[in-house]
C-alpha cells in the first residue's frame, strides 16, 4: 500500500537530488578555470560543500526511513504471533492466523517504480555518484591540458 503512496514522491526526490548532486557539481567544476582559484575562494567552497553535505544528507535519511518503514513492518509479523499466542478467543485466533500468512507472503520492501530503496540502494547510488564525479574531473582537466602552448618539436 506504501509503495503505491509514496512511489512516485520516493522517485521524484531520488531523481531530484541525485541531479541536483552531479549538476552542482558539474556547474561548480565548469565556472572555474583550475584547481588552484577552485580552493582560494573559501566562501563559495564552503557553499558548495554545504550543498553537497545537504544532498546526502537528504538521501541518507530517506534510505533510512524506508528501511525503518520495513524493520517494522516485519516487526509487526512478531507481534501478531504474540497476540495470537494470547487471545483465547477462536474467531480472533482465525482472523489473527489468516492475517498472519498475509504478512507472511508480502515482501516489505519500498520499490520506487522499480529501485528498492534500501541500503545497498544507496551504495550504489554512491558509487555512481563517485564515479560520475570523476568522469567529471577528467573532462574538465583535460580541457584546461590544452589552454598553453604546445612544446613539441617536430623536426
Amino acid at each position: 500500500m506504501l509503495n503505491i503512496i509514496f512511489s512516485v514522491q520516493l522517485l521524484a526526490t531520488i531523481i531530484i537530488t541525485y541531479s541536483q548532486f552531479i549538476l552542482g557539481f558539474y556547474s561548480h567544476l565548469k565556472w572555474y578555470d583550475s584547481l588552484f582559484k577552485y580552493f582560494d575562494k573559501q566562501p563559495y567552497n564552503f557553499g558548495m560543500i554545504f550543498l553537497i553535505t545537504a544532498l546526502i544528507i537528504k538521501m541518507v535519511l530517506l534510505v533510512w526511513a524506508c528501511e525503518t518503514g520495513k524493520n517494522q513492518a516485519q516487526e509487526i509479523r512478531t507481534t501478531i504471533h504474540d497476540v495470537l499466542n494470547i487471545s483465547r478467543n477462536e474467531q480472533i485466533k482465525n482472523e489473527l492466523q489468516l492475517f498472519s500468512l498475509q504478512t507472511l507472503h508480502c515482501k516489505n520492501t519500498f520499490s520506487a517504480k522499480g529501485l528498492n530503496v534500501d541500503a545497498s540502494f544507496l551504495a550504489t547510488m554512491a558509487g555512481t555518484s563517485a564515479t560520475y564525479m570523476l568522469i567529471l574531473l577528467q573532462f574538465w582537466m583535460i580541457s584546461h591540458s590544452c589552454d598553453g602552448k604546445s612544446s613539441i618539436n617536430s623536426t
